[in-house]
């Protein structure tokens, strides 16, 4: 789209057929135009970003991006109550960007197989997004993340042989509902805190309201965009979404816990208690708890050990036997980090004399815990004992080949 109208690339001559928008680019707006257009960047950090210098920041960058026709690699995702204004300013975008944006209500429209009204398309706003389930969530996910992330688009047509055209999808998710699902590894969607101040004032939505349906207000955002494109000479989306933790997000990476997040927050952080048992004994009584809790079979013991260890949870193994070696208070320390545990979670006092035990969530077990732990203390004991007789007979070798050295040499 920036290309001359005569290019070439890779011995290939092109001719760009793009003739940009309808705007008058050195046209200058009136101060009222100007006004109008202060306005609603005001709704933006306001209620899109609830004032947030950062979030908005962020944004502010975000949509000059779209405007110049370029790419962000990640979604903006606006969930609230209704009657926030989020949608307004979402279909304003829409209208500036002509045929080069679409409004998408049902996600199989687009997410499905034959995805062709996403070919050209800078902006896409998913309204209202329904998601009715996990399961639907999963057959879109990976979808939406191709879509957001893809520098290619594999384009689909009824009756029409697929073809590979440049991905320049930018994409807005505005909704009511949860409508997505986010993982503590998450680098693709800003989710924004947006805000409920202004829900119910009449007077204020009916003023932003004339001012969104106003085309000259639509050409002057244009412009302004337009001329503030230095402000995005360094942007790099991607790597500053890491830095906007928000309230919205650490709530939807609460909300997709891993199950075995989800029990140890409840059978040992809420409770203080550290894991002093055998991991043959921990999966079972987390296979307990996660039929009781959800009715859902869980992952393989070698797929949840794979796991603990990969976040960080050490476990050992005596006398043939596997313990967790991670204390309580380490497991806390990974889980905040990770966003699993939030300022809204109840953390116990750790009690390292009270483990968890084998029979659920009482003390009936808590003499089998200090069997066990002394079985642990004996073995280390052992092994320690075994490396200094090693390292005794380690010297007594050295000094009698000393002492031989010693003696060839007179």
């Amino acid at each position: 789209m920036n290309k001359p109208i005569f290019y070439e690339k890779e011995d290939q001559h092109y001719i760009n057929l793009f003739n940009g928008l309808p705007y008058d680019l050195d046209k200058k707006p009136t101060e009222e135009i100007q006004r109008k257009i202060d306005f609603i960047w005001m709704h933006i950090k306001n209620i899109w970003c609830s004032k947030n210098e950062k979030q908005y920041n962020f944004v502010r960058k975000w949509i000059i991006n779209v405007m110049i026709f370029k790419r962000n690699f990640t979604a903006l995702y606006l969930r609230s109550k209704p009657g926030t204004g989020k949608s307004l300013i979402a279909k304003f975008f829409c209208r500036i960007l002509k045929k080069f944006a679409r409004i998408v209500k049902k996600p199989g429209e687009v997410l499905d197989r034959f995805n062709h009204g996403l070919e050209g398309k800078m902006l896409v706003l998913f309204e209202d997004m329904p998601v009715n389930s996990i399961g639907e969530w999963n057959k879109y996910s990976d979808t939406m993340l191709e879509l957001i992330t893809g520098e290619e688009l594999t384009v689909e047509k009824k009756h029409v042989n697929s073809y590979d055209t440049k991905n320049l999808v930018n994409i807005i998710i505005d909704t009511n509902n949860d409508a997505i699902k986010i993982t503590s590894e998450d680098r693709r969607y800003a989710c924004l805190d947006v805000s409920g101040d202004m829900i119910g004032n009449e007077d204020y939505f009916i003023e932003l309201g004339s001012y969104l349906e106003d085309k000259e207000v639509e050409e002057a955002f244009y412009i302004d965009c337009a001329n503030h494109k230095e402000e995005v000479k360094n942007f790099n989306p991607h790597g500053e979404i890491r830095k906007l933790e928000t309230e919205m997000k650490i709530e939807l990476k609460a909300k997709y816990l891993p199950h075995y997040v989800e029990y140890i927050k409840e059978a040992y952080v809420a409770k203080g208690k550290e894991i002093k048992d055998t991991f043959p004994n921990f999966y079972k009584n987390y296979v307990e708890w996660l039929k009781r809790t959800h009715n859902k079979k869980p992952e393989g013991n070698k797929e949840l050990l794979n796991m603990l260890r990969k976040d960080g949870i050490e476990l050992e193994q005596h006398n043939s036997r596997t313990y967790f070696t991670t204390k309580i208070d380490r497991i806390i320390e990974i889980f905040t980090k990770r966003g699993w545990i939030t300022e809204a979670d109840d953390v116990g006092d750790v009690k390292s004399d009270k483990p968890a035990t084998t029979c659920g969530f009482d003390d009936e077990c808590e003499g089998e815990m200090d069997e066990r732990t002394e079985i642990i203390i004996k073995s280390r004991d052992n092994e320690i004992n075994d490396l200094k007789k090693q390292l005794e007979e380690f010297k007594e070798q050295i000094d009698d080949k000393n002492s031989k050295l010693m003696i060839k040499t007179r």
